[in-house]
């Protein structure tokens, strides 16, 4: 609709086009935030869970935009996974505003007696990324062990016995646990691995294979944290900034990503107040350009419907075709120029209403200006307004015609003058009859008028006139068109 409109106005006013073109493009051109700032403004949605944003980072949301520890990977219709270098948790449930969410460990199965290429692909490092959760604790899990049992038993640790291993130990113990043993060396296992698990089900493990099983497949609540609490994010927020990392640092610090640049905790104020400005200087140039627009729009509209009704009424009240012919083919009669109806629609602008100068007698009269530059004044009859015909007809038959004719002229004093008006009144009523055949040519109304004027009526011997039937003519029935001279 816009493009349609802007081709319209291009092909009429190209300036005032390229001038509207360029306001919106300067509004379009003032978005020049930082690209972090716009990268991360994106949200991670996957499945059932949408806009996540920081401490999440993953797809769209480039590391940048998140913390260590919370990558998340969408899989095609299913819930979203956080990877790590030995495990991976399906997460299933999320509350940012709280900070809680429902993790599930993948592939459980797959830590419970696993294969020795496995544990070489595990560490002894801390998997825990959830930060500091009293409701959590980490669960070493050692297989292929050469600790004696004895060992075990003196620090009431729970053994289990794997085939896989050809009778060497497996065995599990908390952090806790196996920092508090005396003469237990982890070392001694050549398959160590860490998960996370709740408290309440570390409890519940008596060193039975199948309720270890069971607790690594169950789901779990957990409250995240990251460096620094929660607290500079929403301080990085509430100054219109976006919570992100410095990538350039080591230790991975806080960065709030702003629209100029990054800051280390807030956006600065300053910047606010330019940002503010240039917000309002958009929001000014869209508004300018949206009142153009509809301004153009309406003004099309407009201009169409005003064209339809001008051309409605021209066709209902424009003279018969030999008529306006006649007038276009004549330039002049007797050194008077003669307008066609097409040069006065131009100079009047199409009959605009702004150029009514008043409601004359029988018509509105409307402003002109002729290409040559002189200016002219148009009277416009419509049918609706005016019914000469009618009128004249009903007092020639009450015998009324002295009204018609201006007194002055000495229609009741002057015989000379009464054969002349009736003379002119019966062939105006010529004019006057419906049937084409019946009117006279326009080369025919002037030879009458000129023998009318030349003819010498003094000369005649005075008689009394009979009205009814000197200056009745027979009209042929059916509707009485316009007069020809009234066509205009």
């Amino acid at each position: 609709m816009v493009a349609h409109l802007l081709l319209l106005l291009y092909q009429h006013h190209p300036i005032i086009t390229i001038f509207l073109v360029l306001i919106l493009a300067s509004t379009s051109c003032g978005e020049d935030d930082n690209k972090d700032y716009r990268d991360c403004k994106n949200h991670f949605n996957c499945g059932v869970l949408s806009n996540l944003s920081y401490p999440f980072w993953g797809g769209d949301r480039p590391e940048v935009c998140g913390h260590k520890g919370f990558q998340l990977k969408c899989e095609e219709g299913q819930l979203p996974i956080i990877p790590n270098d030995t495990l991976q948790f399906r997460l299933s449930r999320l509350d940012q505003p709280s900070r809680l969410m429902t993790l599930q460990l993948v592939n459980s199965q797959d830590y419970i007696c696993p294969s020795q290429n496995l544990a070489n692909s595990s560490t002894e490092s801390d998997i825990h990324v959830f930060g500091y959760d009293l409701n959590l604790l980490n669960l070493n899990l050692l297989y292929n062990c050469t600790v004696p049992n004895s060992t075990l038993v003196q620090n009431r640790i729970s053994s289990s016995y794997c085939r896989e291993y050809s009778g060497r130990i497996s065995f599990y113990g908390s952090d806790d646990i196996l920092e508090s043993s005396s003469g237990l060396d982890r070392t001694q296992c050549s398959i160590r691995i860490k998960i996370p698990i709740p408290v309440s089900s570390f409890r519940r493990l008596t060193g039975n294979i199948s309720e270890l099983e069971q607790v690594l497949g169950e789901e779990f609540n957990v409250s995240y944290k990251y460096d620094q609490g929660p607290s500079i994010c929403d301080g990085c927020m509430a100054s219109k900034g976006i919570c992100g990392t410095n990538l350039t640092d080591p230790n991975r610090e806080f960065l709030c990503l702003c629209r100029d640049h990054p800051y280390p905790f807030v956006c600065k104020g300053n910047k606010d107040v330019m940002n503010v400005g240039r917000k309002v200087r958009m929001a000014l140039g869209a508004s300018l350009g949206t009142v153009i627009i509809m301004s153009i729009a309406f003004f099309f509209w407009y201009r169409h419907k005003k064209r339809q009704y001008v051309s409605f009424v021209s066709r209902s009240i424009k003279s018969v075709p030999c008529s306006k012919a006649y007038m276009e083919k004549r330039g002049s009669y007797n050194g008077i120029h003669l307008f066609s109806y097409d040069e006065l629609e131009e100079a009047t602008n199409n009959f605009d209403e702004t150029r009514e100068l008043g409601d004359g007698g029988f018509g509105t009269v409307y402003y002109g200006k002729l290409p040559d530059g002189r200016e002219v004044a148009v009277k416009r009859l419509h049918r609706h307004e005016i019914n000469l015909s009618n009128m004249a007809i009903n007092k020639i038959q009450s015998n009324a015609l002295n009204e018609l004719v201006d007194p002055s002229l000495g229609f009741e004093s002057d015989y000379a003058a009464r054969k002349m008006i009736s003379a002119v009144a019966e062939l105006a009523f010529q004019c006057l009859q419906s049937a084409r055949e019946l009117r006279p040519s326009m080369e025919q109304v002037v030879e009458i008028l000129k023998d009318i004027q030349s003819r010498d009526y003094t000369a005649e011997r005075a008689e009394e006139i009979d009205i009814p039937s000197d200056d009745v003519v027979l009209l042929k029935s059916g509707p009485i068109p316009l007069d020809c001279t009234l066509s205009l």
